[in-house]
């Protein structure tokens, strides 16, 4: 992946079977986010191939993958429903949808009490249980 004349990812290869977990790790500057954000179709490659289970990589394949970086990318002064019910929305769903998806998933995970909370009053482990599935709204 180029950006200008600065070649980013070059000759990177690697597959990760179903049901696999898979570390991605390597030195600050290395393509780690700039590959996630490739295989997730917020960037496009220069070249190569991007295959997402033994397909070609399409954009519309990005809404079936996810991906939790340390560095948590919620708008934290907001309640944790408007936020989750925000990421629901860009993933498709309907508003009202969004919102009674979003309190089934606190529920399930023990913070259904917390749901009109400001997201920067969590804890980082309950921030992460929010950020983990905003991008599961199936």
């Amino acid at each position: 992946m180029d950006f200008g004349r600065s070649t980013v990812i070059r000759d990177l290869s690697f597959d990760i079977n179903r049901g696999e977990t898979f570390g991605f790790l390597g030195s600050n500057g290395s393509g780690k986010t700039t590959t996630i954000r490739a295989l997730l179709g917020i960037y496009q490659p220069t070249a190569g191939l991007l295959h997402i289970n033994g397909k070609p990589f399409s954009p519309e394949d990005g809404a079936t993958l996810g991906y939790l970086p340390e560095e948590r990318g919620l708008y934290k002064k907001e309640s944790v429903i408007d936020v989750m019910t925000y990421f629901g929305r860009l993933k498709g769903l309907s508003r009202s949808n969004a919102h009674s998806w979003s309190l089934q998933y606190l529920e399930r995970v023990a913070l259904a009490d917390k749901a009109k909370v400001r997201l920067d009053k969590l804890s980082g482990g309950q921030q992460q249980k929010v950020q983990a599935r905003r991008h599961d709204h199936e």
